[in-house]
């Protein structure tokens, strides 16, 4: 049975590999890849012979139709190139590209192994016929929201986690970088610049590291597809900020160790950080949300079809909706507290191995 994976948004790889590398072994399957950058430099990273995908079209893109056009039709060339039995694309969110152009041309099954909450991308009008999501949540609103299939899988990239030491990889990324053990690591995590208030999150929080009378040193992690942002490289030279730019360098996991408060809008690197605080044997930091622009949380709200994020009502996490709010936690005495209760919360979540029951689902969709 021939398999075709696809992908091209960074978080998806780490969703995809355990799958991709079980496939590999099981003699029920040959594989073939395709992808786009981000996620085809860090599947070539990790010895993945994959075949490169150019073409994508982002929302913002001149001629975008044209762009659309050209994603369908090199999507049906491969298509018929390759042949495969059965289509495993990854989840991406803003625009299309590969995945999208597969679904809206595909002929045999179609799998798609979603990595944020009823995330659904109809950008091309075509779902995969099978969505493998990470609980009973993200089943019911991928159902709700888009009448599709969804099959709960649990997150299996989580599972090499458990061979991580977390604490001795948050102490020699910190040594790395040359923050001091009592030191206050602040990291942002972008998104896309497309989303609204994005940026003027960004600015609300370097503004208020600037108000401190010893302001930490801010760890900034733009997000792949955007590495060019002009706009914050200004705005930390206007504010006269500490920061190391670690944006496009090697995996996300060190640099969310590092980090005794994570920050971003609602990217899922969050989720990353919760389950590496589950397998560490102290506290290695928590994750602050920064949905206080309403532009933002409503765009939020609107797409994700979320209030808040799932994790936050667990413990783990906690949601701005004020500036206070963020100005607040940075100058908490009580912080160590906080890293604590975040800590003891996040070691609630659990991870299993489902690989196999992936395997035995896209098995029997190839002989359907």
């Amino acid at each position: 049975m021939h398999l075709l994976f696809s992908a091209r948004d960074p978080g998806s790889v780490g969703f995809l590999l355990p799958i991709l590398d079980a496939c590999e072994l099981d003699k029920r399957f040959t594989v073939s890849i395709v992808a786009s950058d981000p996620a085809l430099s860090l599947l070539k990273a990790k010895d993945k012979r994959v075949t490169t995908f150019p073409t994508t079209a982002e929302d913002g893109h001149i001629d975008i139709q044209a762009k659309r056009i050209q994603v369908i039709d090199e999507a049906r060339f491969l298509l018929d190139k390759v042949k495969p039995d059965v289509i495993i694309t990854s989840s991406s969110s803003l625009g299309v590209g590969i995945d999208e152009g597969l679904l809206a041309v595909a002929n045999v099954p179609t799998i798609t192994v979603q990595d944020f909450w009823g995330d659904v991308n109809l950008g091309l009008n075509n779902p995969a016929n099978t969505y493998l999501v990470i609980d009973e949540l993200a089943a019911r609103m991928s159902k709700e929201r888009w009448g599709v299939s969804a099959i709960p899988v649990g997150a299996c990239k989580y599972t090499a986690y458990e061979n991580i030491n977390i604490d001795e990889l948050r102490n020699n990324t910190r040594s790395t970088l040359g923050i001091e053990q009592n030191q206050l690591l602040v990291g942002f995590f972008g998104q896309s610049p497309q989303i609204p208030g994005h940026n003027k999150a960004f600015k609300d929080l370097v503004s208020i590291l600037s108000e401190m009378t010893n302001p930490p040193t801010l760890l900034r992690r733009d997000h792949p597809k955007f590495a060019s942002n002009h706009t914050h490289d200004n705005l930390i030279r206007t504010m006269g900020i500490t920061e190391i730019n670690v944006t496009n360098k090697g995996e996300a996991e060190p640099w969310l160790c590092a980090c005794d408060i994570v920050t971003t809008c609602y990217s899922y690197v969050s989720i990353d950080h919760a389950y590496l605080s589950s397998k560490s044997r102290d506290p290695i930091g928590l994750v602050l949300f920064l949905l206080h622009n309403a532009n933002t949380k409503q765009y939020f709200e609107k797409t994700t079809g979320l209030s808040s994020l799932p994790t936050v009502s667990r413990g783990i996490g906690l949601e701005a909706t004020s500036i206070e709010d963020i100005r607040s936690l940075l100058q908490s005495l009580d912080l160590t507290n906080q890293k604590r209760s975040y800590h003891k919360a996040s070691q609630k979540l659990t991870t299993e191995n489902s690989v196999n029951q992936i395997l035995d689902i896209i098995a029997k969709a190839g002989r359907a």
